[in-house]
């Protein structure tokens, strides 16, 4: 975080833009991340990336597909964060 504080704010972006699109592509290849979709459609929700955040609740959802309470979780998440229906 200390190397962070002396970054440019593009640079910080581009540093977050990474780690979020780093999420986005573990999850590509593990869709059965819980956790994972949850850290990813709040990261893209607090960078007002709503469509993004949109577009991984149904990744996540056709992910956790047969875990009937990890979509329930998955969707209750999103609408609390405003992301879900």
């Amino acid at each position: 975080m200390a190397a962070a504080q002396k970054m440019t704010p593009e640079e910080r972006v581009a540093m977050i833009d990474k780690m979020v699109n780093g999420l986005a592509e573990k999850l590509k290849t593990n869709g059965r991340d819980k956790d994972g979709w949850q850290k990813l459609i709040r990261a893209y929700q607090m960078l007002g990336r709503k469509d993004e955040a949109v577009k991984a609740v149904a990744s996540a959802k056709a992910g956790l597909a047969g875990d009937d309470g990890a979509v329930r979780e998955i969707e209750d998440f999103a609408k609390a964060l405003g992301v879900g229906s």
